[in-house]
């Protein structure tokens, strides 16, 4: 653990018993409501859940004032093929604050190499984000290096004889409709 020298602030990693402040600051800071995750299929605790791994098997460093968690960020550890050489990368997720902590620097705390240390970091030849503001971002020394991703997806991955109600059909990109349907989901 580690506290910082202008305030009562304190850095350690993350486990399981911080679940519930881990995913009240993500609801927060995501803005999102029981309402929305109940309507996208989402059950009782099933939400909780999902983030278990992530503080089980990523780095997830937090911040603390006192006992309550008011920032967050979490690497989780990957390889990535990158010209037929595997790199160890990071995969960073679950960057919040709330915003009364905003504006003293914890982010920059939290991603500098001393944090990295006492949170039992490992080091990592680059780290991948996609950011929701890439202005804020930048100015944290991130750069954007591609705006393009490519998926390969086998048949077999393909779910087969799903019982759902509609269709698929092909539209234009003008589509009054196809407009509509990617607003609500962007």
């Amino acid at each position: 653990m580690i506290q910082t020298k202008d305030s009562n602030l304190t850095f350690r990693p993350l486990t399981i018993d911080d679940a519930e402040q881990y995913n009240a600051l993500l609801r927060y800071a995501f803005q999102v409501t029981e309402q929305e995750l109940s309507e996208s299929g989402w059950k009782d605790d099933e939400i909780k859940q999902s983030k278990f791994p992530v503080l089980v098997r990523a780095d997830v460093l937090g911040c603390f004032c006192e006992e309550d968690l008011v920032s967050q960020f979490a690497v989780y550890p990957l390889d990535m093929n990158i010209y037929g050489v595997r790199y160890p990368v990071g995969f960073v997720t679950s960057v919040c604050t709330y915003p009364e902590y905003t504006g003293q620097g914890i982010m920059k705390k939290a991603d500098d190499p001393e944090s990295h240390a006492h949170a039992g970091k490992t080091t990592r030849s680059f780290a991948l984000l996609y950011p929701y503001s890439i202005p804020l971002y930048r100015n944290l020394g991130w750069e954007i290096i591609s705006n393009k991703m490519t998926y390969t997806i086998k048949d077999t991955q393909v779910p087969r004889k799903l019982k759902a109600p509609g269709y698929v059909r092909r539209v234009a990109w003008d589509d009054k409709d196809f407009k509509e349907l990617h607003t609500k989901f962007a």
